[in-house]
């Protein structure tokens, strides 16, 4: 009997959805980068947002323009241009100077360090 408020309180973790929702902010971005937007049924687009209204956006992307009303997007998210190569995200390398076993010819960028 000792178990049931763990289990109670468990259950309302569970059953009640965070009411906070992130705060999305939909602006035109400047010509070096790229919007990546996560609708709620979970698609990715990625293109550029070119007018934004009150109730929805046009976004233009590689098949032309099309209007997503606010209410269906998750997240917006900006890269620069040059992580899209084919319509895909390129994250940037973590581990750009370093190998499995021992460091590569690439310099550190100004300010990083690692020690091992």
């Amino acid at each position: 009997m000792r178990l049931f408020p763990i289990y109670v309180l468990f259950g309302l973790l569970v059953a009640v959805p965070p009411t906070t929702r992130a705060k999305t902010t939909f602006r035109i971005p400047d010509s070096t980068k790229v919007q990546m937007i996560t609708l709620t049924d979970g698609s990715t687009l990625v293109g550029r947002i070119v007018e934004v209204e009150d109730t929805e956006i046009k976004f233009e992307g590689p098949v032309g323009q099309s209007t997503i009303r606010k209410d269906r997007i998750r997240q917006i998210k900006e890269v620069e241009k040059s992580r899209i190569r084919n319509g895909k995200h390129w994250f940037p390398d973590p581990n750009r100077s370093r190998l499995f076993l021992w460091p590569t010819g690439r310099t550190l960028e100004r300010g990083q360090g690692y020690f091992g």
